[in-house]
């Protein structure tokens, strides 16, 4: 279990850590190295947060506009070695080749510019948002948050192209963003 602890950081792994030294298969000090190695990690270019899903209850996103194809890959692979689930936003093709070398599962949109790692990817999701885009040159910041949503645990609704010049096309849309949240 100390591995699993080690490699995710949320309620259930802490729990699952405690229930460990408690039983007497993990020794305090064992446990307390774990929790040591948890809260952060500094890679020298960056100090990525490995307690944000369990203060948030989402692991750390990286942003990757700005950064280089090996540091994108490199936080997307400690990410992934302590949590199994990553996301990259603003992501570029060669940020996701590399940084698919070190995490083989990784996929990537184009259209939305993410790169992200989900193996429970087909988890249920709540219902209740809902995204408008107002044009097609909308949809890749769009897309960009729904795909966000998704990782967060949403199910989003999504209605696009509904902008000045297609107002109309909103109306029908009514009831959904009366009772969206």
């Amino acid at each position: 279990h100390l591995m699993c602890v080690e490699s995710m950081v949320d309620d259930q792994s802490i729990r699952a850590l405690l229930k460990d030294v408690a039983s007497g298969s993990v020794t305090l000090e064992q446990a307390l190295q774990s929790l040591r190695r948890m809260p952060y990690e500094n890679v020298g270019f960056a100090c990525l947060d490995h307690h944000r899903g369990l203060r948030c209850g989402c692991p750390e996103v990286i942003f990757c506009a700005g950064k280089t194809d090996e540091q994108v890959a490199e936080i997307a692979a400690r990410l992934v070695d302590r949590d199994a689930r990553v996301l990259g936003t603003r992501a570029t093709e060669t940020q996701f080749e590399a940084a698919k070398r070190r995490v083989a599962d990784l996929q990537f949109d184009p259209l939305s510019r993410c790169l992200w790692l989900d193996p429970q990817q087909e988890r249920t999701r709540c219902p209740g948002v809902t995204l408008l885009a107002a044009g097609t040159s909308d949809l890749p910041v769009a897309e960009e948050a729904r795909r966000t949503l998704e990782f967060l645990g949403q199910r989003p609704t999504v209605i696009y192209d509904v902008g000045v010049a297609g107002l109309h096309r909103l109306l029908d849309r009514l009831s959904v963003l009366q009772t969206s949240n």
